[in-house]
């Protein structure tokens, strides 16, 4: 049975190759890691004074490490608040008690434009850590 390397194959292997990492025997064993959203906790933090935090890291879903390459952008569509991951993939933002949608894209990144969280509601006090797993590849 043959098999097909597709083009994000490819890039992974690139990635491997550059970082020195023998992790795939074979392109049989070349793996596409999906995109995905993780809500890691929610805590209640009355230091907030009835405001809401969204915080966390948005990384890429192959590696499990920050897109160092470029920061990506977490924009919440309903107040057209946006603010930009750091080095370390880190960010936050602060929020009025509310339901939201939340997308994080990345400028440089050819596939899966926008991971999009829908329906997040933030109550009043409340610290939620979500992580943004984006799959990427460099066009």
């Amino acid at each position: 049975m043959k098999s097909k390397l597709t083009k994000a194959g490819i890039a992974i292997i690139s990635v491997i190759v550059i970082c020195g990492i023998t992790l795939f025997t074979s392109c049989r064993n070349v793996q596409i890691f999906p995109e995905r959203i993780e809500i890691v906790e929610r805590t209640i933090d009355h230091s907030l004074r009835d405001s809401a935090v969204i915080y966390g890291y948005v990384l890429d879903a192959f590696m499990k490490e920050p897109l160092w390459r470029n920061p990506s952008v977490i924009l919440v569509t309903q107040t057209g608040t946006t603010t930009l991951s750091d080095s370390t993939g880190f960010y936050s933002i602060k929020l009025l008690p509310g339901t939201y949608t939340i997308e994080v894209f990345c400028s440089f990144s050819t596939v899966g434009d926008t991971l999009r969280l829908e329906n997040l509601n933030l109550l009043p006090n409340e610290r939620v850590k979500i992580k943004f797993f984006k799959r990427v590849e460099i066009g």
